[in-house]
């Protein structure tokens, strides 16, 4: 990590200017972590906070390169959006303390690597997976019939669990401390979610909301983890050592937070996991994908019966909030997501374990 090292006028958001940036001599980036010629840089699409780019170089062992991420202090596509630029410290610290988790299949799933952080610049480095990674969401619209859906499932919840299992161990403790000041960040996604549930009169809407933002306002106390963005648009599928083999790889760490409510990484990745078959992209492989994570979550850590009721109520305000703002489906599909959504969340508010049991989620639910 370092301090000031990119000059004021420098904006960060352009490719002219990151260039500069990268190119800079008193850079502490790039003369303790760059070896050779920048060559190019283009941007990368797919998050809407930050400004991220892949930049090329060629190197003394042949071409490379990073990902480059600067937060600037609003969401980078809506200026009127004020969001804190120090956001890119607490993905940075996360990817620093949190260990190579253990999945059944070595290597199967990891995080992104962190190369560098400019704590003035708010500039993240990550190493690069690779141009032709994609994310599990696009694989599974595009071609959801070659996801090897039991594997990968299995592999991600039993990922997730060790991370929720790791956070309550006095190794975490360090990033803990960090990560709870982790405030803003931590929130929008919860605010905005649970913010969704529409007309604001209606009376389950009222008490969901109401449950949400009392969790929202408690000072966190269990010594836990969450990744907090945990969905199938952060996770990249690149290929693995061996040949035919998988590789995920789990991004986007700036709304890692502690507090204990591993329901949020449970029911927002089954929502997206779900959302390609609802809206006829994958078939069965959404529902099969659900199953083998929940599996995977299971066999390494116990769910709650509280969580697993939140777990579902999450799911269900996803698919009630998000479709639309999403472009998965035309008015009449995300009229009748938003309805299915309702009726999870109607279901696991009043507690019908025998709904539940019968679900997509039923997995959540122990025999």
């Amino acid at each position: 990590m370092s301090g000031g090292d990119s000059p004021p006028a420098l904006d960060l958001s352009t490719i002219e200017g990151i260039t500069v940036y990268l190119n800079s001599n008193n850079s502490s980036f790039r003369s303790g972590h760059v070896r050779g010629v920048l060559t190019n840089v283009d941007r990368v699409t797919g998050g809407l906070a930050n400004h991220t780019y892949r930049a090329r170089f060629e190197g003394p062992d042949g071409p490379y390169s990073l990902i480059v991420k600067y937060s600037p202090p609003n969401v980078a596509f809506d200026i009127n959006f004020a969001l804190t630029n120090k956001r890119g410290f607490f993905e940075y610290s996360s990817l620093a303390h949190v260990p190579k988790l253990p999945t059944s299949v070595p290597n199967l799933v990891d995080h992104s690597k962190a190369v560098h952080y400019d704590t003035e610049a708010h500039v993240l480095v990550l190493a690069d997976v690779g141009k032709s990674a994609q994310t599990l969401k696009k694989r599974l619209i595009d071609d959801a019939t070659t996801i090897d859906v039991r594997s990968i499932g299995r592999g991600l919840g039993e990922w997730l669990a060790e991370l929720h299992l790791w956070g309550e161990t006095d190794a975490a403790a360090p990033l803990r401390e960090v990560l709870s000041k982790n405030i803003e960040v931590a929130d929008v996604a919860l605010r905005y979610t649970f913010g969704g549930l529409v007309p604001d009169d209606d009376p389950l809407w009222k008490e969901v909301r109401q449950h949400v933002e009392s969790i929202r306002a408690a000072i966190p106390t269990s010594p836990f983890i969450v990744h907090g963005d945990f969905w199938t648009g952060n996770v990249l599928l690149s290929d693995g050592d061996e040949p035919g083999t998988p590789k995920l790889t789990v991004l986007d760490w700036e709304a890692c937070n502690c507090r204990a409510i591993p329901w949020n990484d449970i029911g927002q990745m089954c929502s997206e996991m779900y959302q390609p078959t609802f809206f006829g992209h994958a078939g069965e492989e959404g529902p099969q994908l659900i199953a083998a994570f929940l599996e995977g979550y299971k066999s390494r850590k116990a769910i709650s019966k509280e969580d697993a009721r939140m777990a579902v109520v999450r799911f269900g305000v996803h698919l009630f909030v998000w479709p639309g703002m999403s472009g998965w489906g035309n008015d009449e599909s995300v009229g009748r997501c938003k309805e299915l959504g309702r009726e999870y969340i109607q279901r696991a508010w009043s507690r019908d374990w025998e709904w539940i049991k019968s679900s997509t989620l039923g997995e959540l639910l122990d025999d």
